[in-house]
């Protein structure tokens, strides 16, 4: 019968702690040691995995922290519309204030390999870390309430604030597969979901706080509202193994490197063209829908949507990869977010038809990133260190096709005549739904003869 994830980690750490030498322990303390179910290097116990109350603290406590880490970025389009009608009226910002939130979602996904290698190697200092991260995201907000130009916001909401919610939101990626190995694609659907519910709530709340205080109170509130929610959960996000057992997991049976994997490459490319698409109806919505002559509640509404739908949609997708073939997964959603945005937003032109539009989209697209376990499983298999690089580096590809979309939208909305979709927003959701049904390739990677092997991208199959 074969090990599940979850066994296989915990003969690990047992094997590693059994071989340790201590000078101050006699035979018989080694050899009770040996046959302990399982304990850290310093004694302390090994929470158990899949469930339990350690477990499900960190799941709820990471979930939070995503949902305030993300709420900023996905709300953007609402910064947006306020920005452009009371910081810089008439195109006065040019297109260099569009490119706050794209910087901000982008440097997020960006860093992750970066954030990954720190996150490993302060594994014994996560507490402090993650207290670094914080207060960088607040200098962001502080430095976003002070700013008046458009380069300011971007160094102050659109990086400051981005590299300090990447320092404090990464490890809980990190850590959700050691707390959760035999369903970590549900426990990231979870996690993400967090991201989605922040984008359902938040939207609502700036609107009114920018409407009756303005941008500078608002981020003053803001500062203090992730202070107070964000600091007593952090007590539970820490890593469950001790950093032995990770380097006895290094060197599984399936070897090889990131790099040299035809998997990585191909998942690589389709997650690329997938981001470079992916943001631009959070982005632009608000003012699609201002330009329609909707009310800025209507537009917040439309934004509200396609990140509520996220929630369900990152827990569904997340729950399908660990349990259908990986193809069926990447194609579904790649396709239901093309098709919707092709047919739905672009021949929307009231508030009636911009809602299904919203609710199928951000079903489909917002779950995406619920998939990236399993391609770190499908390019590293049972190589943790190589999985959970590749997994990383897919934030950074997303993060890549996010910087892209900023000047590539702002170049498109210049594009007229095309007599499709609102205004001068007719190329802007071809090029969406283009780049969206490009990234549905990676469901034909069994046809290109790369030597993908279908077992690792199908499903997992467990011991009966």
């Amino acid at each position: 019968m074969a090990d599940t994830d979850s066994e296989r980690l915990e003969l690990s750490v047992i094997e590693s702690t059994a071989g340790v030498s201590s000078p101050g322990r006699t035979t018989d303390e080694r050899s009770s040691v040996r046959h302990a179910p399982s304990v850290y290097e310093d004694d302390l116990p090994l929470h158990p995995a899949n469930g339990g109350f350690h477990a499900y603290a960190f799941l709820a406590s990471a979930t939070l922290v995503e949902l305030f880490c993300w709420s900023i970025p996905f709300s953007y389009g609402i910064f947006l519309n306020y920005y452009n009608i009371h910081l810089f009226p008439d195109g006065q910002g040019g297109g260099k204030i569009a490119l706050v939130g794209t910087l901000c979602s982008g440097v997020m996904y960006l860093v992750a390999p970066i954030c990954f290698r720190l996150s490993s190697a302060m594994r014994d200092w996560m507490p402090h870390l993650l207290a670094s991260g914080l207060a960088l995201v607040i200098a962001g907000l502080l430095g976003a309430a002070f700013s008046t130009r458009d380069w300011q916001f971007i160094l102050s909401q659109g990086l400051a604030y981005a590299l300090g919610a990447s320092i404090l939101y990464f490890p809980t990626v990190a850590f959700a597969v050691e707390w959760f190995p035999d369903r970590h694609g549900l426990a990231i659907g979870i996690l993400f979901s967090g991201a989605g519910a922040g984008g359902l709530i938040m939207p609502f709340a700036i609107e009114a706080m920018l409407n009756r205080f303005g941008h500078r109170i608002t981020f003053f509130i803001l500062s203090g509202i992730f202070a107070v929610a964000i600091i007593p959960g952090l007590f539970w996000v820490r890593p469950r193994l001790p950093r032995r057992s990770l380097s006895s997991m290094d060197g599984s049976s399936h070897g090889g490197s990131v790099w040299t994997s035809a998997a990585f490459w191909i998942l690589f490319a389709c997650n690329t063209m997938q981001g470079l698409g992916n943001f631009m109806p959070g982005i632009y919505l608000p003012s699609y829908a201002s330009d329609l002559g909707l009310s800025s509640t209507a537009a917040s509404l439309i934004v509200s949507l396609v990140n509520g739908a996220a929630v369900p949609g990152s827990i569904v997708t997340g729950w399908a990869s660990d349990r259908f073939d990986l193809r069926i997964v990447i194609l579904a959603s790649t396709l239901c977010a093309a098709l919707s945005t092709f047919f739905l937003w672009g021949f929307s032109n009231s508030l009636a038809q911009l809602i299904p539009f919203a609710l199928l989209y951000g079903f489909s697209a917002g779950g995406w990133s619920s998939t990236w376990s399993r391609f770190g499983s499908a390019v590293g298999g049972e190589n943790m260190k190589v999985s959970s690089t590749a997994f990383s580096l897919m934030g950074s590809s997303r993060g890549i096709g996010n910087l892209l979309a900023g000047p590539i939208s702002s170049a498109l909305l210049k594009t007229g005549g095309l007599h499709y979709g609102a205004k001068n927003y007719g190329a802007l959701i071809l090029f969406t739904g283009a780049t969206l049904l490009v990234s549905a390739s990676g469901s034909l990677f069994k046809l290109n003869g790369c030597g993908i092997s279908t077992a690792r991208l199908g499903r997992t199959k467990r011991a009966q």
